[in-house]
């Protein structure tokens, strides 16, 4: 899944759906006309969670827009299971649960007649993609627009976290897409974020104004990660990469192409010259 323009509306972006083979052609999952992205996979691929602006203050003027989190399910099966109540998703759950408990059972008697130390190799599911009806099968998740900088589905799908700006800076929200309640989780104040998940989904990371933190999400704890990066620049080099990429891009770019009969290799020989003696960004720029 990626963003695309479609219809030729750029900048406005919409959600594509293309097979990773390559093969095929780029389905346009949202095609609103309105801005749409930040694509990402959730619940072991039969989902794919996205903002967009279709609901909210909407992008005519190129900025002020107001976003939503949005799901668009893959599969019917998928679907058919995020509408269920509470209820009726803990016991559809729970004859899950049984029956690969029965399935691991029957496995493990199989292994244990045949008296083999053979692992079985896991093997990637395949995603199951229905595209027939897919329009229909696509859901908002926020209970109301606004200026948002990153949301994130827990593992299980039934936690949605999102960082949402209505005062001042963005602050973490968290919703129960079952109970269909909301809260505010940290009150931050921060600048422009980036939460992710790790593997286990026991943990989301955020990133923004310069600071990382980490959440528990089992207790909704945060806690700030120290680091310490130390990285090594030779300005010299630096600086004379950019006046090479100044030199090339002038030449390509000048919009007439004789520019104006300047001798342009002789011209920016004769300018090199100083930058052995340049020590500073100052004098560079002067350059």
């Amino acid at each position: 899944t990626w963003e695309c323009i479609g219809n030729r509306h750029d900048p406005y972006s919409d959600i594509g759906l293309v097979r990773a083979d390559g093969t095929g052609e780029v389905v346009n999952l949202t095609g609103s006309g309105y801005t749409s992205g930040s694509p990402r996979w959730v619940m072991d691929g039969n989902a794919i969670l996205f903002t967009t602006e279709r609901y909210g203050m909407r992008n005519h003027a190129s900025w002020g827009s107001l976003d939503d989190v949005m799901l668009v399910f893959v599969n019917q099966d998928a679907y058919d299971k995020f509408r269920l109540n509470k209820e009726d998703y803990e016991l559809q759950k729970e004859l899950e649960k049984e029956q690969d408990e029965a399935a691991e059972k029957k496995d493990d008697k199989k292994k244990d007649d045949k008296k083999s130390d053979k692992k079985k190799e896991e093997s990637a599911k395949d995603i199951e993609v229905e595209l027939d009806g897919i329009q229909d099968r696509i859901v908002r998740l926020t209970p109301n627009s606004s200026s948002l900088a990153s949301a994130i589905l827990s593992k299980d799908g039934e936690q949605l976290y999102y960082l949402s700006s209505f005062e001042g800076g963005f602050d973490m929200w968290k919703m129960d897409l079952r109970k269909h309640e909301t809260k505010l989780l940290h009150k931050m104040d921060a600048g422009w974020g980036n939460m992710e998940l790790d593997k286990e989904g026991k943990n989301l990371f955020v990133l923004g104004a310069g600071t990382l933190q980490k959440m528990d999400t089992g207790s909704d704890a945060l806690k700030p990660v120290s680091y310490k990066a130390v990285m090594k620049m030779d300005r010299a080099a630096e600086r004379e990469y950019m006046f090479d990429h100044v030199c090339k891009q002038e030449k390509k770019r000048f919009y007439e192409v004789n520019m104006h009969g300047v001798d342009w290799e002789m011209m920016s020989a004769s300018y090199r010259k100083f930058l052995p003696h340049i020590n500073n960004n100052y004098d560079f720029a002067e350059l």
